[in-house]
């Protein structure tokens, strides 16, 4: 287990080294200057922490090694199975319907620009769909779990408050965050010491100072929740066993295609306007407003971990011998 935190490591080290050139490069042609010397700034202060805490690390992941060990020499019987209610019939509609407005978004931004920026707009129909998702997100995602409390065990029970409750707070935290906390709605003044440092002098964290660093960590919260686990497993099975034995939250393969779709869509829609990308720069003569990509990520991505929440409430699992 240590040759695998040395090799994670090394690969740090190598990536704050590209950061570092790229930021050299930034200062020498006058260009996006703050935003990779932001990404520096973050990639070498995790890095010195990881470097710090390795040994711990090491011993953290040496324990999880073996338990993984110990729970796939289980019996058969004993392991926890995963199977969905009518899976194929509600996953389809999910991917259906992000299939669908993502191809309208992407027709949208390239036949009429101005409908297009009147979609994203502050307050607009994306920002107000976006918090939508996210409330029902954390709603369905409640009431997957009360379906599932009843009967059963007490360990089990604790583990679905520890894994859970992180996954709605988050999500009621991103929809809040969409709609300012309701701020412009209940017309409340924004404190002086908030507007002091908030990029758009509202009530909300994402803002403070800089959207850059809060869009960017955003991104690759959901593409670490939506991609690793579902390669991991398909790399090791074994893992697969290991995270339905202690009931840890996954994406279902119908909710990982609504987030590739959501990636392709933020790509057409990035490359078409030029801003690909969670940075406040525009790379084509016509100067799109820098977020021309960013609403409709934030918004699909919404979805996605909605269509996330809609298939854990279907899924049904044999916990009796969960131990």
């Amino acid at each position: 287990m240590k040759n695998v935190v040395r090799r994670l490591l090394v690969a740090w080290a190598a990536l704050t080294g590209a950061l570092a050139l790229a930021s050299v490069a930034c200062v020498v042609f006058d260009v996006a200057k703050a935003f990779f010397l932001m990404l520096l700034s973050a990639s070498l202060v995790l890095l010195l922490l990881a470097v710090s805490f390795r040994r711990r690390i090491d011993r953290v992941l040496t324990a999880v090694a073996a338990d993984i060990d110990r729970v796939n020499v289980l019996p058969a019987s004993e392991r926890v199975q995963t199977r969905y209610r009518r899976e194929r019939v509600i996953g389809g509609i999910l991917v259906a319907i992000a299939a669908v407005g993502g191809l309208y978004v992407a027709i949208l931004s390239v036949a009429d620009v101005e409908a297009y920026s009147a979609l994203i707009r502050e307050d607009g129909v994306v920002e107000n769909v976006s918090a939508i998702l996210w409330f029902l997100a954390a709603a369905v995602l409640v009431i997957s779990v009360a379906v599932r409390w009843k009967g059963a065990q007490r360990t089990v029970r604790g583990r679905m408050i520890w894994l859970y409750s992180p996954i709605i707070a988050f999500f009621i935290t991103c929809g809040g965050e969409e709609i300012s906390w309701g701020q412009r709605v209940l017309d409340v003044e924004t404190p002086e010491a908030i507007r002091a440092v908030n990029v758009q002098q509202e009530i909300t964290i994402h803002n403070i100072g800089s959207i850059s660093v809060f869009s960017n960590a955003f991104f690759l919260i959901a593409a670490t929740f939506f991609l690793l686990p579902p390669l991991g497993i398909k790399r090791w099975p074994s893992l697969g066993n290991y995270l339905r034995h202690y009931g840890v939250p996954t994406p279902n393969r119908f909710a990982v295609w609504v987030f590739l779709i959501t990636l392709a869509v933020w790509l057409f829609v990035g490359i078409r306007f030029g801003t690909l990308g969670f940075h406040p720069y525009s790379f084509l003569a016509e100067r799109y407003y820098n977020q021309m990509d960013d609403e409709i990520f934030e918004c699909l991505a919404a979805y996605s971990f909605l269509a996330f929440a809609v298939m854990d409430c279907a899924k049904l699992e044999s916990r009796q011998d969960r131990v």
